[in-house]
C-alpha cells in the first residue's frame, strides 16, 4: 500500500468541468504529505484500477450536476456489485473500487468530494460559484488526507 491518492477529473476546456484538475493542482501545491499521489484525468478509465489497488485510501474529485451551484458534497464511495462489470464503457468511482476488487483482490476505502456546478460549456476557468467553493473543497480534502483513519465530517 502506498498511502493515499487523489484523483481530479474532469474536461478542463468545459468550465466547471475542470474542477477536479483544479483543485488538484491547488492540492499538488499545499500538500506536504509525502504518502499522497496526486493525478489528474479526464475521465475515469478501468485502468486506473490497479493504481487503486496499491492506495490505502483514495480521494475522487469532480463537478457534479444537480442542487445549488457551489454547494459542496462530500460522500463516502463503495465498490458497485461486481457482475460483468469488467466490459461495461461506464465508468464511476464505484466502479472502479469495484475493478480493483476483482482484479487486485483490495477495495480500499474512498471518498467523492464534489461541487455543484453551474456550467459545463466550452471554456477555461471555472464559474464564480464553483471558485468561491474551490477553498474550501480543498480545504476538506487536506483535512481527509491529513487524518489518520480517511475519516471526513459531512459538515
Amino acid at each position: 500500500m502506498n498511502g493515499a491518492l487523489v484523483i481530479g477529473y474532469g474536461n478542463p476546456l468545459r468550465t466547471d468541468d475542470g474542477l477536479g484538475w483544479q483543485a488538484a493542482a491547488c492540492l499538488a501545491q499545499a500538500c506536504s504529505e509525502s504518502d499522497v499521489r496526486i493525478l489528474t484525468c479526464h475521465q475515469l478509465t478501468p485502468e486506473l484500477a490497479e493504481t487503486i489497488s496499491q492506495a490505502e485510501r483514495v480521494a475522487f474529485i469532480d463537478a457534479s450536476e444537480g442542487g445549488s451551484p457551489g454547494e459542496l458534497v462530500v460522500e463516502p464511495v463503495q465498490a458497485s456489485p461486481t457482475e460483468n462489470t469488467i466490459l461495461d464503457h461506464a465508468v464511476n468511482p464505484s466502479r472502479l473500487l469495484a475493478y480493483a476488487r476483482q482484479l487486485y483482490h483490495v477495495s480500499p476505502p474512498a471518498v467523492v468530494f464534489s461541487i455543484r456546478c453551474h456550467s459545463f460549456e466550452l471554456g477555461e476557468g471555472l464559474s464564480p460559484e464553483v471558485s468561491a467553493v474551490l477553498p474550501v473543497l480543498v480545504s476538506r480534502v487536506q483535512q481527509w488526507l491529513r487524518s489518520p483513519s480517511g475519516e471526513f465530517s459531512h459538515a
